[in-house]
């Protein structure tokens, strides 16, 4: 007598990938986010890394439309201004420079001006545009 063909008892597997959108879709529906208020930002840690007292190692750097380049009220040709920044490299890990900007200059003139900073030894920047 011969046993007829049975097969091992199971879960059926045709219903899993609906069991598990409709998980998914539960999960999104129910899901809730809490809001942070914003913090105030904290001074990064920077000890030995900026300079010291009576030395300056900020720069801020007006660039016009016309493309000329104005520190400290005057206006300075690049070879000076890379000057600047490679003297206030000298005793400082961090250079950091900040462009105002006229609303007009052309962007890739404030590119190249940022390639010919870095070369100098400035490590950081910030861009400001100045309306008006």
């Amino acid at each position: 007598m011969k046993h007829p063909h049975r097969e091992a008892p199971g879960i059926p597997q045709v219903a899993t990938p609906a069991m598990a959108f409709l998980l998914l879709i539960f999960f999104i529906a129910t899901m809730t986010f809490e809001h942070e208020a914003a913090r105030p930002a904290e001074p990064a840690d920077t000890d030995g890394m900026l300079a010291p007292p009576g030395r300056e190692a900020a720069l801020t750097v007006r660039a016009t439309a016309g493309g000329a380049l104005i520190v400290e009220g005057r206006e300075v040709a690049l070879v000076e201004l890379e000057s600047r920044i490679a003297d206030r490299a000298e005793g400082n890990a961090i250079v950091a420079v900040t462009i105002e900007t006229d609303g007009d200059a052309a962007r890739e003139r404030m590119i190249r001006l940022l390639d010919d900073l870095r070369a100098a030894g400035a490590t950081r920047f910030s861009i400001r545009r100045i309306e008006g």
